[in-house]
């Protein structure tokens, strides 16, 4: 009986984040956390989506994944058991500099006596 694709995704995940972890090595100061990954049910595609503290760097981040895609599958290779790896992309997660900007907002008008 084959797997569902939320077991898949599950073990991606981990797997991409030790991967990632093993195979890049980002500059000081820039914080890369794998917030979620997605893989079709065939396999053979999957995305990586990253939170990337200071938003500023968050190009710099994308083109470090890419520039170690070849290392990050050799990685993902000793710990997935897929038949094909899948084609890696990556996309960000703005929702904790989202919430961090929101959060400020509602900072500012508390102080003012606005909310």
């Amino acid at each position: 009986m084959a797997k569902p694709l939320e077991y898949h995704a599950s073990h991606l995940h981990q797997a991409l984040a030790e991967s990632i972890e093993h195979a890049v090595e980002f500059p000081p100061g820039m914080i890369v956390t794998l917030v979620h990954a997605e893989i079709t049910g065939d396999s053979k595609y999957a995305k990586g989506v990253i939170s990337v503290l200071p938003e500023t760097l968050e190009d710099e981040a994308i083109r470090l994944l890419k520039k170690s895609a070849v290392d990050i599958k050799e990685q993902l290779n000793k710990r997935l058991r897929l038949r094909q790896l899948p084609n890696l992309s990556w996309a960000i997660d703005r929702t904790e500099v989202e919430a961090a900007k929101i959060e400020k907002v509602m900072n500012e008008l508390r102080e003012k006596g606005e909310l």
